[in-house]
């Protein structure tokens, strides 16, 4: 069933409607017509459950692993923790070529190690194409969400 339900860009233009990029994502040229040039080319989430009581342990080692990882090419992460008590990591890529080669030029840190020592189950990483980006740069909301 198709919605009525629409998404903006900032500027007001360019409405798409929900159902359309539900619908036509597989249409190459309607997909990349969704995209902004700071699209990142691959995705990745991490999912981890923590031990508890090693939450602060987990998120600054993430942190200088993660830092590390800009150095080899990764456009940047996002460490979240959900209301189901799993850890959430947003890892941006040039191409998924670029982040099997930073994990390749990188060896075992003790960053990694207490990474490791603080989760208590790792799930598998799921692999993302992005279809539609409106995500905005921090700082960047839209006039009509700024709060004036």
């Amino acid at each position: 069933m198709a919605s009525s339900h629409a998404v903006d860009s900032s500027d007001g233009a360019n409405r798409i409607p929900l159902y359309e990029i539900r619908t036509e994502c597989k249409a190459s040229e309607k997909a990349k017509s969704m995209k902004n040039p700071r699209t990142p080319g691959h995705i990745v989430l991490y999912r981890w459950k923590i031990k508890p009581g090693l939450e602060d342990q987990f998120a600054a080692s993430w942190s200088q692993v993660t830092q590390s990882l800009l150095e080899r090419g990764s456009l940047g992460s996002r460490l979240h923790k959900g209301n189901d008590d799993t850890w959430y990591a947003y890892a941006q890529w040039p191409s998924n070529a670029a982040r099997e080669k930073a994990f390749a030029d990188t060896s075992d840190s003790p960053d990694q190690a207490k990474m490791r020592e603080a989760v208590l189950e790792s799930f598998p990483p799921v692999h993302l194409e992005p279809i539609a980006d409106f995500l905005l740069p921090a700082g960047t909301a839209p006039k009509a969400f700024d709060g004036e």
